[in-house]
């Protein structure tokens, strides 16, 4: 999923109906090896398409049922824009194999 947004901004947070919990997470070497962390806000510089790939990911946390690959699901995005305002932005994100290297989707484009 790639984010970008029109002045700068925040993620804060994000829900599914598919999931009990969604966080956002960071990924990072550290030492020789990949660590993995929940982070509160991601930044959304103004202008700037932020990827969540590898770096930075959602992750679903007690998925009501087994996502299948090449369906989609619902998410609610929680970001806070420059003034410090809370928006919620739906948008739908395919579901892709773990392996899946490259692969890409602008379905949270935001502005």
């Amino acid at each position: 999923m790639h984010l970008t947004s029109g002045q700068d901004a925040q993620l804060i947070g994000a829900s599914s109906p598919a999931a009990d919990r969604v966080e956002i997470h960071e990924m990072r070497l550290v030492n020789g090896m990949m660590t993995m962390r929940r982070i509160e806000r991601l930044q959304l510089p103004a202008g700037t398409m932020v990827a969540l790939d590898h770096e930075f990911h959602i992750m679903l946390i007690g998925l009501k049922q087994p996502l299948q690959v090449g369906r989609s699901i619902a998410l609610t995005l929680q970001w806070l824009d420059a003034h410090g305002v809370r928006h919620n932005t739906n948008v739908v994100a395919p579901v892709r194999a773990l392996n899946a290297s490259g692969a890409r989707s602008s379905a949270g484009k935001r502005d």
